[in-house]
């Protein structure tokens, strides 16, 4: 049984607070978050559909009734969207979610076999590189913790707009052993950053039997500034970037310094994080992302299924095999082995 979590959620940086530590600070178990708190969660029962209990200091409640308490839309309501990056993090989750109507949001931790999370080709336009997720021959026999995120309409709508280096597709998971649903995921579309060919693992993601070198977003952005091609590129372009200073924080400080700028063909930002990708991509350290691309695309949430679609059987679940199975996830909530303290 997970430890009662009773953590406000300002313990848990988003991205956009803290660059540097994407992919942000994960609870050590499932858990419910209402925009200000963070409360641990277990699932109880699998076989005829998803029970599960929020654990607080003040009492164990089933999960119907702590959404009912909070004034939240029930679980019947809510889409799974499968999260494996900064999507878990309780801080970004309640920044992007804001406008939504509602902050709170289920969270189930989830095992994937013969998946990782690797890192993306370059930073983004907060300075970071980004979490995409990896089913190579590389990761074979590896388990990654990922997370179901139960969104509502209005969610999934906004979770749609932010996530503009992915897009959206439809899976199929099984929770518990007995379980099997659709669920949707937020595939990469650019490319991936490799060195020997091989791609680089998040370290802040937790995995069994992981077998690709990882890394800290910190790390990460050693490795490319190291690279004299890549720094000369940036300096040529902008005079203002620091000559005595090539550290990861001097990095992000100047990223931060453009946001207010006007570019010549759109954000200076994305100006940025396109030269640097450009360098990235001419010394070989990059190659291009395979991982979801035989799965439908979802053009936006009208196309989805709510959980008492799937638990009705008013939707027909995507078959188990062939060219819609994404992996058979085990739900993980409390699991040291994919929790481990310390590996936030």
């Amino acid at each position: 049984m997970p430890e009662i979590i009773d953590e406000p959620v300002s313990r848990f940086p988003s991205v956009s607070e803290d660059p540097m530590g994407y992919p942000g600070r994960r609870p050590a178990s499932s858990y419910v978050t209402n925009g200000d708190s963070v409360h641990a969660m277990e699932l109880v029962s699998n076989t005829d559909g998803i029970h599960a209990q929020v654990l607080t200091g003040d009492g164990t409640y089933e999960l119907s009734a702590f959404l009912e308490t909070n004034e939240a839309t029930p679980l019947d309501g809510r889409y799974p969207v499968l999260a494996y990056g900064s999507n878990v993090n309780p801080g970004t989750l309640r920044e992007k979610l804001a406008n939504t109507g509602e902050l709170v949001v289920p969270v189930m931790y989830v095992s994937l076999p013969n998946y990782d999370v690797v890192w993306s080709d370059g930073p983004g336009i907060r300075g970071n590189f980004i979490a995409f997720l990896h089913d190579g021959q590389e990761v074979t026999g590896t388990h990654m913790q990922a997370a179901i995120t139960w969104l509502t309409f209005a969610q999934v709508q906004r979770m749609k707009e932010t996530e503009k280096d992915y897009v959206a597709r439809q899976g199929e998971l099984v929770i518990g052993t007995d379980f099997p649903m659709p669920m949707y995921l937020y595939a990469g579309t650019t490319r991936i950053y490799v060195e020997g060919g091989k791609p680089v693992a998040l370290a802040g993601v937790n995995a069994t039997d992981r077998h690709l070198e990882q890394a800290t977003n910190r790390q990460m952005l050693e490795k490319i500034l190291g690279r004299q091609a890549i720094l000369q590129a940036i300096r040529e372009r902008y005079a203002n970037f620091p000559n005595d200073d090539a550290s990861p924080e001097a990095y992000i400080a100047f990223v931060r310094s453009l946001r207010k700028q006007s570019g010549t063909s759109g954000s200076p930002r994305n100006e940025l994080k396109v030269l640097v990708r450009d360098q990235i991509i001419r010394l070989g350290l990059s190659r291009e992302i395979s991982t979801g691309t035989q799965l439908p695309e979802i053009a936006d949430a009208s196309a989805m299924v709510t959980y008492e679609q799937i638990r009705t059987g008013a939707i027909p679940p995507l078959q188990s095999s062939g060219a819609h199975d994404i992996a058979s996830a085990r739900h993980a909530a409390g699991k040291e082995t994919l929790a481990q303290e310390g590996k936030e």
